[in-house]
């Protein structure tokens, strides 16, 4: 039987840390093997880039345990994003509906694996111009939208339930 999506997952990802929701289900902590050095932290996910992750309610990431695909990109990589889930119910959507989701499920810890998505330097023709431009092409997006949709695509059951999106 060929691998499903998680288990390729698995293989190749990055272990990045959990994410933790306060006991009232209004923010998260990120922990890592940086946490305690905030520098150190910031340099490794900025180093690592862009990424699509994965959260999981298990240390093993299974199909079963995976709770939602995601993006990050920017400058920071996945630094901004947990700086943003850290802010809890005052930063995005994302974190209220999460969080949300979270205690509804009785989930209070969630693993984190990081999938390299490096941006791609492409040519392309200015249609005004017809000068050749370099062009950085950022596909953590697509990547995940891509890795979503082979996942929801394996089997009936595989579902993300933190994903808003695929609620």
């Amino acid at each position: 039987m060929a691998d499903s999506l998680i288990d390729k997952v698995r293989k190749k990802a990055t272990y990045f840390g959990t994410l933790t929701a306060s006991e009232d289900y209004t923010t998260f902590f990120f922990t890592s093997f940086y946490t305690n050095e905030k520098d150190k932290c910031h340099e490794y996910y900025k180093k690592f880039g862009d990424c699509v992750y994965f959260l999981s309610d298990s240390k093993i990431l299974t199909d079963e345990s995976t709770k939602k695909i995601g993006m990050a990109g920017g400058i920071s990589g996945w630094y901004s994003r947990f700086k943003t889930y850290e802010k809890g119910v005052d930063g995005d959507q994302t974190n209220r509906f999460m969080l949300k989701e979270m205690k509804k499920l009785g989930i209070k810890t969630l693993y984190v694996y990081g999938l390299p998505a490096p941006r791609e330097t492409i040519l392309v023709k200015c249609p005004l111009t017809g000068d050749t431009v370099q062009i950085e092409n950022r596909i953590a997006r697509p990547m995940e939208a891509h890795y979503t949709e082979l996942y929801l695509k394996e089997k009936s059951t595989n579902k993300l339930p933190l994903c808003k999106q695929h609620k």
